[in-house]
């Protein structure tokens, strides 16, 4: 497992560093890490490398797993 992990979704169609989600205290940005299959926010496929806003209530796809938070 990786160290630095906070997150671990068993699912083939993930890959081993498959997306970053950061949180600078007042929002959440994600970023596709070139991953195989890519990373879907909302029905945008993000682009490798290039953080994205996550807002609140928006899904977020990895792999067959949804993602949302809300506040």
């Amino acid at each position: 497992m990786c160290p630095v992990c906070g997150l671990r979704l068993t699912d083939q169609t993930v890959s081993r560093r498959h997306a970053r989600i950061e949180f600078d205290g007042q929002t959440f940005a994600v970023t596709d890490l070139n991953s195989t299959n890519g990373t879907l926010l909302g029905d945008s496929r993000l682009l490798p490398g290039i953080s994205q806003p996550w807002p609140s209530g928006a899904a977020l796809r990895i792999g067959g797993h949804w993602l949302k938070y809300e506040l």
